[in-house]
């Protein structure tokens, strides 16, 4: 289910809980980064647990998840997706990036899906594309789903920024209730507050 041109690929499943912990003398990170030369290739992240999924950091330098494509012009961002049947998903700091912003290139695709709250915090959200290069250039995807509540503050931000305005990103937030006051781009976000469980068949492949 995924594209045919993947050559970094990192799949992660949990009985129950999951954290990747890069916070003090922790260096928890998940790197499917592509094509840094040679050629233009994608990449895919799954975190999958039964429980709640953390991914902690106080670094604020780089990214704890994180599959770009960023040293090529015309490339696409990966794709990751975080999914918790039944528990919460947290992030904190720079938390998620599926990044492609040199000339030409699209932003990547971010899931992320609680069973139960989803508290983005203060976190930096990043799926963004090129603003320039001759048409090819978009912005990405970031899709948040609970079953709970999503929440999350300034100066955290969901960006999907890329497309010259013409191919924007799009950000779209599904849960029971919201109360996310962080930056959104492009804003607005598409909001549903609809209740819906995680599809349990969407944890297999």
């Amino acid at each position: 289910d995924k594209p045919a041109n993947s050559t970094a690929c990192i799949e992660v499943w949990a009985g129950d809980a999951l954290l990747i912990d890069n916070s003090g003398s922790m260096n928890g990170e998940v790197n499917a980064d592509t094509a840094q030369s040679g050629g233009h290739q994608i990449a895919w992240i799954d975190l999958v647990a039964r429980g709640d999924i953390t991914i902690k950091n106080d670094n604020t330098d780089s990214y704890v998840v994180h599959a770009n494509e960023e040293n090529l012009t015309n490339s696409t961002g990966g794709i990751i997706t975080v999914r918790s049947r039944d528990g919460r998903v947290t992030t904190s700091n720079n938390a998620i990036q599926a990044n492609a912003t040199r000339s030409g290139s699209r932003g990547g695709t971010v899931i992320v899906e609680a069973g139960s709250d989803l508290i983005f915090g203060m976190a930096s959200i990043q799926a963004k594309g090129a603003n320039s290069g001759g048409g090819a250039q978009a912005g990405g995807t970031i899709s948040a789903q609970s079953n709970g509540k999503i929440t999350g503050n300034a100066p955290g931000e969901l960006n999907a920024d890329g497309g010259s305005g013409v191919k924007p990103g799009t950000v779209t937030l599904q849960g029971c209730s919201m109360d996310y006051t962080g930056t959104v781009t492009p804003a607005p976000a598409t909001i549903f507050l609809v209740c819906q469980a995680i599809d349990v068949e969407k944890l297999v492949h």
